[in-house]
């Protein structure tokens, strides 16, 4: 995920005493070959032929292996492993080969990421670094949950960095610690709070919260964020802010939840707050002091450069158990939904954040992804692809559909009566967000020209309002089974 292992610091993979010359064209190749990457699940993992120091490495100097900054998140093979004394990411050995690795990675949609980052909102702000700060996020991509702390406009964030079609909640403005979350994955269970966890000389502490469906797994999810007190990891003042944190959790906890909490904790590991929480959420991925703490331990992980901040970006990738209302199982692009059963829309490998949308024989539209062909062709089986847009849309990112099979003879494919209605309308616009309608069905809707005050979905549950004009939405309305029009 971007980690630091990628250029990781001479402590760990020593370099060279002098500059190395350029290389020529076929020892490019030959470095290329020597670099395999696996595009699975939104990830890329990655894997260098030469062991260096503790472990094999694609380092970002070899040329070949591609940038940190190219948009393309390095994943190593070697499962990382936070060196305690400084901070870095050390490597070791991992059994599994690289395509075994990447096929269970490609096959599991219960796949989740989630990513912590302060945002060092007061330095950014007085150097004028906004256009940096967004594009570290947006290049952080991809996320589904992630925890912002000294961040005092998740709105603007969630706008400004591209995140298109994240729900986001705000919290406390003193000491904030915002969360955001993509609401094309996860759909709300409760709405979202916040939670006094302390107080140090810059005033009051929190933790922010909101639970959450997996809308693929049908797992249950508690999102904690929070940003801790300075000076007080040790003696009383210790014991007491990891009292609070685990006190916090339990409160918000319900049994099945799988927790994650993010944060700049201003603690390390080992001392006091931080061995009470991590009593409660063992798991995780440790990055000094920003933390992503679980009790679901972390397929993958680490940090990545946060310039301008003078934090690093912590990501961690997660597999969600499957519970009931879940549909985990991704079926195969060539392959159509069974007769009888319902368009199947989900997240699933190989897809893009170009795309558009497919319109299914029961009418219902979906916006998917390209198959990662430069928008060739559109992640829709069985349906009509409409027109394929290069621009990158978090709610599509991943997505496809299968489209029901027409039973044979009958003229028309099964469809549920009464039917949720998704159509153009008039006084809908291109700024908006999704519609989840009482049966699961979602639909991604423009707002009702009020920008963004209230979105086109009538009789279903709204989402966030991404104040972006999307094509594939606009002038689009859904009015759900039963309601009257």
């Amino acid at each position: 995920l971007g980690l630091s292992a990628c250029h990781t610091e001479e402590r760990i993979l020593p370099q060279p005493t002098s500059p190395r010359p350029r290389s020529r064209p076929s020892e490019r190749m030959a470095s290329m070959a020597r670099c395999l990457r696996i595009c699975a699940a939104g990830l890329v993992v990655a894997s260098h032929g030469e062991p260096h120091g503790s472990g094999g490495s694609c380092r970002r100097e070899d040329e070949g292996c591609g940038s940190a900054s190219s948009g393309l998140a390095m994943i190593q093979v070697n499962r990382p492993d936070v060196n305690r004394l400084s901070d870095t990411v050390a490597l070791r050995e991992q059994p599994p080969a690289l395509e075994q690795l990447a096929a269970d990675v490609a096959r599991d949609a219960t796949l989740t990421l989630v990513a912590s980052f302060n945002l060092y909102w007061w330095n950014v702000k007085q150097n004028s670094r906004w256009a940096d700060l967004y594009t570290r996020i947006r290049g952080a991509r991809p996320f589904d949950l992630i925890g912002f702390q000294e961040c005092e406009d998740v709105a603007s964030v969630v706008d400004k960095a591209g995140l298109a079609g994240f729900d986001y909640f705000q919290g406390p403005m003193e000491n904030p610690c915002p969360i955001a979350w993509n609401a094309a994955i996860f759909s709300r269970l409760e709405e979202p709070g916040s939670k006094w966890i302390g107080k140090d000389q810059w005033g009051d502490r929190w933790i922010t919260w909101i639970r959450l469906q997996h809308q693929a797994s049908g797992s249950a999810v508690l999102f904690v964020n929070t940003h801790g007190p300075t000076k007080q990891c040790v003696g009383e003042e210790g014991k007491a802010t990891g009292t609070n944190w685990v006190q916090g959790v339990r409160e918000l906890r319900k049994d099945g939840d799988a927790v994650f909490m993010t944060g700049d904790f201003n603690c390390w590991t080992g001392t006091e707050p931080i061995r009470a929480i991590r009593a409660e959420l063992p798991q995780g991925i440790d990055g000094g002091i920003d933390f992503i703490l679980s009790n679901l331990p972390a397929i993958s992980g680490g940090k990545q450069e946060g310039w301008p901040s003078d934090h690093p970006i912590v990501k961690g990738v997660f597999g969600l158990p499957a519970r009931d209302g879940g549909n985990p199982q991704i079926i195969d692009d060539a392959t159509p939904a069974p007769v009888g059963q319902a368009n199947h829309y989900r997240r699933m490998a190989g897809v893009g954040g170009w795309g558009g949308t497919c319109r299914c024989p029961d009418g219902q539209t979906y916006n998917v992804g390209d198959r990662h062909d430069g928008c060739g062709s559109l992640a829709c089986d069985g349906g009509i692809a409409g027109d394929c847009h290069r621009v990158v849309d978090a709610a599509r990112d991943g997505m496809a559909v299968t489209c029901a099979k027409v039973a044979p003879g009958s003229g028309a494919p099964p469809a549920p009566a009464p039917k949720n209605h998704y159509r153009k309308a008039a006084g809908v616009g291109g700024w908006g967000g999704w519609c989840t309608c009482p049966d699961g069905q979602r639909y991604n809707v423009g707002d009702n020209g009020d920008a963004c005050g209230s979105l086109a979905c009538e009789g279903g549950v709204s989402g966030g309002c991404a104040k972006e004009v999307e094509q594939s939405r606009e002038g689009m309305k859904v009015t759900c089974a039963g309601v009257s029009v």
